[in-house]
């Protein structure tokens, strides 16, 4: 599919389900990534394939979507479904800083090779993560270079978000 294809390959991830499964029980957590699921499939066309990857990961690749506009867009409209639909499952004073990290890599500008494009989409993954997560981060060759240029006043904020969130 992917050889014949332009669009972008996106990993997702939901951030703090694990709280959810810590505090609201396994069967809640059942309920969120069921939820999800139901969210993501609305959010997609015939031409789109998706998949659950494990545990709270989920994989998509949306032919013939190629502008980070276009990304971001859906990122926050899948954002703003699950809080939404987390307060309906949990109530609304569910406060939890559950929402959805999502890294993005563009097909075929960076290659075909399947393995190849999902560990770019991780690795942008991993940087949303990193700071502050409930967004998303569309790989660049850049990330390939290294923490070399560490940016000391990001890193501070970036642990402060973390902190923040967790209190």
């Amino acid at each position: 599919v992917l050889k014949s294809s332009n669009g972008i390959l996106m990993i997702m991830d939901l951030d703090s389900f694990k709280l959810v499964n810590d505090l609201y029980g396994h069967d809640m957590g059942d309920k969120v990534l069921s939820a999800f699921s139901v969210i993501i499939s609305h959010n997609t066309r015939e031409t789109d394939i998706l998949s659950r990857i494990g545990g709270d990961e989920f994989l998509a690749f949306f032919s013939n979507l190629c502008d980070k506009e276009s990304v971001v867009v859906l990122t926050a409209r899948l954002n703003k479904a699950l809080v939404k639909k987390a307060k309906e499952l949990m109530g609304e004073d569910f406060d939890l800083a559950l929402g959805i990290s999502i890294g993005v890599v563009f097909v075929p500008e960076y290659g075909n090779d399947y393995y190849r494009l999902f560990q770019y989409a991780d690795n942008a993954m991993y940087k949303i993560k990193q700071n502050g997560k409930h967004g998303c981060e569309i790989y660049s060759r850049r990330m390939d270079i290294g923490e070399a240029d560490v940016d000391l006043d990001g890193e501070i904020s970036r642990i402060t978000k973390i902190i923040e969130e967790r209190n």
